[in-house]
């Protein structure tokens, strides 16, 4: 891949879900449609595409980071603040209000709903008793 266009069309779009929830990954659709992989989980997120095999990982309870491939910090939402961030929106509140509340971009607060919206369709990974 030599470069990357800004935008799919609403076509690719519509063949990105389909493919997504035939079970496609990220990285095979990204380089179907010369995109980053991250613009595709957008767009599946934004849409509720969800895999066959896609399953959802523990949410930690102790705050944690990790540095990403573009060499910025990222902190990972703890099961307390998806509690909180839930609490704010079931209060109305805009994605910048949550954002100021929790100490995060609005793009992330933004993100994690859709994130936790698609969950409730996505089994999880850990094991659960009975």
């Amino acid at each position: 891949m030599t470069g990357y266009r800004r935008k799919l069309t609403d076509a690719q779009i519509d063949d990105v879900i389909a493919k997504r929830e035939r079970g496609w990954s990220y990285q095979a659709l990204a380089d179907a449609n010369d995109v980053t992989a991250g613009a595709i989980h957008y767009q599946c997120l934004k849409h509720g595409a969800v895999s066959p095999r896609q399953r959802r990982r523990p949410v930690p309870t102790e705050p944690s980071s990790f540095v990403a491939r573009d060499g910025r910090t990222q902190r990972k939402f703890t099961q307390a603040e998806d509690a909180r961030l839930l609490e704010l929106e079931s209060q109305g509140l805009n994605h910048r209000q949550m954002a100021e509340a929790l100490g995060r971009a609005i793009t992330s607060v933004r993100i994690r709903l859709m994130t936790l919206a698609i969950h409730e369709d996505i089994p999880c990974t850990e094991p659960t008793d009975g």
